[in-house]
């Protein structure tokens, strides 16, 4: 499932891998959902992803609700540039680093724009 709209997206998807990341105590989860890679920076002691298990993405200009089980924080859009034939978007959240490789981009697109203040939460697919 995708959905899309000015200022949202939506994505579920699954967590294909985990490796170390270049910050010390995190790693850099990645998440695969109808031709869009999410790979995002998480810290070990927020861990929430197991290789395999199933997510939703959601990224929206509005605050979303969240549990405890969900990985949630906000930050903003500041950067997009291709990437052999894709688009990627790079998300800050005060210094965890999260990247979308899409085709058409999220700012190329008109989704969001650059500077755009985001909230980013990962969550348990039901």
């Amino acid at each position: 499932m995708s959905v899309s709209q000015q200022g949202s997206l939506k994505l579920s998807g699954a967590v294909v891998d985990k490796k170390p990341g270049q910050i010390p105590g995190a790693w850099i989860a990645r998440v695969e959902s109808q031709g869009t890679t999410v790979e995002l920076d998480v810290l070990r002691e927020f861990d929430l992803f197991r290789e395999g298990s199933k997510v939703v993405v959601e990224l929206s200009k509005s605050r979303p609700d969240f549990s405890a089980e969900d990985f949630c924080a906000h930050g903003y859009l500041f950067s997009e540039k291709e990437n052999n034939g894709k688009r990627v978007t790079l998300l800050s959240l005060y210094g965890l680093i999260v990247r979308f490789t899409t085709d058409d981009g999220l700012i190329s697109s008109g989704k969001f724009s650059m500077m755009d203040h985001v909230y980013l939460c990962v969550r348990p697919s039901a």
